[in-house]
């Protein structure tokens, strides 16, 4: 029997409306499917619906290289995620997110009673400017766990020094205890992509539609260049007022430029629409991984983000753009820039790109990473120590990515 890794996230595929979290989980599935037996426990309709997916039955659904157990929130308990993983050799339990109180907190009852070894990946839920939103319910929540060690015992995966210092102030995390270690990502896919001619581009935005991920510039900064601009949008609407305001700036766009929403996408096809672009634009305010970024990047398609708010500002010089956050005209030089591109020019700022995420993502010794955190509860160094978080005595290896 193989050893088996039991996933518990609020949402999965077929749900179009979680964001990175699933292709985080997707893409470890692919990954460790064949090695582990991967179970994932998750809810049984989209976010902000009660429609039960469609095609699902009762039981365990096969999605890609792992099992899916869709269930109504009303079923998570503690006695019954431990009658479902009572049969297996569970070698880990996998959490998603810090916030996710009522299935977290079953899962980790049941995981303890199994004495199977628990990690949570904060999923960027614990940056500051994540934080400052809701911050009257989050901060005292994260002191309520604290208070009633919630945690304790229970590893954390983290994607960056501020998530570490943040798990550090608020949740009194032992350091052996927090593992850095990168989101995985896809696999690049062999679709052609339209040829690009000076003075005209596709550019998309996908992504939530919500003030947090700043669509809103997007626009403003593409109704300003000249050329031909066909901008598509995709994603789901979480915040109908701010998509108000965002109809409003594209109504009185001028002709050359082209505004379409296009809608949610599931996470299987969102990887392949990047290939009929030529550019992705993102002035996100705050991105742990930002895993739309990556898959942009692992499709060749060009990266425009905002500076200071994801783990890619030096991107910058590399085939791709990173502005100033809220800084519309120098997005707009940057669009334009695009737009001007001949298919030479387009190129090579591809071939940069391609360089930059290879150099970057480290397939191998990031997926040793993982296979350590799996067995072993820490990480082995790859490419480096991050000095900041080694001293004190701390007992396990950070993985960094240049």
């Amino acid at each position: 029997m193989k050893e088996a890794i039991f996933v518990y996230i609020y949402g999965y595929l077929p749900g179009m409306q979680y964001g990175g979290p699933v292709s985080s989980i997707y893409n470890f599935s692919e990954y460790f499917g064949d090695k582990y037996d991967i179970r994932i426990i998750c809810s049984n309709h989209d976010h902000g619906s009660n429609r039960i997916y469609a095609n699902i039955k009762d039981g365990w659904n096969q999605v890609g290289k792992a099992k899916v157990l869709y269930l109504s929130e009303s079923k998570y308990k503690a006695s019954l995620f431990y009658k479902i993983m009572e049969p297996f050799n569970v070698k880990m339990v996998y959490l998603t997110g810090v916030f996710s109180y009522v299935l977290n907190h079953a899962a980790i009852r049941a995981a303890r009673k199994k004495k199977a070894r628990i990690v949570i990946a904060t999923r960027g839920e614990i940056l500051k400017n994540v934080l400052a939103m809701k911050s009257y319910k989050k901060i005292p929540y994260l002191f309520i766990m604290k208070v009633i060690n919630e945690f304790k015992g229970i590893y954390f995966q983290i994607t960056s020094i501020e998530e570490h210092e943040q798990l550090i102030k608020y949740l009194n995390i032992p350091e052996n205890r927090i593992i850095m270690l990168p989101n995985i990502h896809g696999k690049t896919l062999s679709i052609p992509r339209p040829e690009k001619k000076s003075g005209s581009a596709r550019i998309l935005f996908i992504s939530r539609i919500h003030p947090k991920k700043n669509l809103l510039d997007a626009i403003k900064s593409a109704k300003h260049v000249n050329g031909n601009l066909c901008f598509d949008i995709y994603g789901p609407i979480e915040d109908e007022g701010y998509w108000d305001v965002c109809k409003k700036e594209i109504s009185n766009a001028p002709p050359n430029i082209v505004f379409n929403y296009k809608g949610p996408l599931d996470m299987l096809e969102a990887r392949k629409v990047y290939y009929r672009y030529h550019a992705f634009v993102f002035p996100t305010l705050s991105e742990n991984y930002g895993h739309v970024i990556v898959e942009a990047m692992i499709a060749n398609c060009l990266v425009c983000i905002s500076k200071g708010t994801t783990p890619w500002d030096d991107l910058c010089g590399h085939g791709g753009y990173v502005t100033d956050l809220f800084d519309v005209d120098a997005l707009t030089n940057v669009i334009q820039k695009i737009i001007d591109m001949n298919v030479q020019e387009y190129h090579y700022a591809q071939q940069k790109q391609a360089e930059y995420r290879d150099a970057k993502l480290h397939v191998s010794e990031l997926l040793n990473g993982y296979e350590n955190m799996i067995k072993n509860g820490y990480v082995d160094r790859f490419e480096g120590v991050n000095s900041r978080l080694v001293g004190g005595g701390i007992k396990y290896y950070c993985c960094v990515y240049y």
